[in-house]
């Protein structure tokens, strides 16, 4: 039970040890935000469902390997947690970097996140079914805040 913690724990430790940098490196999220007619969820939401998910990645991970799951599976729910954690860095700093929205690398971001958590989910559904669904739950999310990237984009 408590390998189960260290990795829940562990997985928001990531997200944050990861994010809290962004801002010190003039990494800002916001601005103006999203036009008024926008699919974008609230800021709070999507904070909030990152908080949940970190931690289901979490367990995923330690379900996979309590389960007997391959060690390397484990080791690529890590590099997901890492990908996801790191957003502001392959959109806004690429963007600070390369004059190209943000919105395109967040797209593209984003249809790596949602191929790999599939991915992902399908090798460890047989190994453990929460596990499966705890990853297709990044999946999920991700190609529901797709939505308001690509409306943003089109709006541009």
């Amino acid at each position: 039970m408590m390998s189960l913690v260290v990795n829940m724990i562990g997985f928001l430790a990531l997200l944050l040890l990861v994010n809290v940098p962004a801002g010190l490196l003039g990494l800002e999220f916001g601005g103006d935000g999203p036009s008024p007619a926008s699919l974008a969820p609230p800021g709070w939401l999507v904070v909030a469902a990152w908080l949940i998910l970190f931690p289901a990645m979490g367990y995923a991970r330690w379900s996979v390997l309590e389960a007997g799951g391959p060690p390397g599976l484990g080791v690529a729910i890590i590099l997901l947690g890492v990908l996801c954690a790191s957003y502001a860095y392959y959109t806004l700093g690429l963007a600070q970097f390369t004059g190209i929205s943000a919105l395109w690398f967040g797209l593209i971001g984003n249809g790596v996140v949602i191929l790999f958590a599939l991915f992902l989910a399908m090798q460890a559904w047989p190994v453990s079914t929460g596990a499966g669904i705890a990853l297709a739950a990044v999946a999920v999310w991700t190609a529901f805040a797709s939505i308001s990237v690509v409306q943003e984009l089109l709006l541009q």
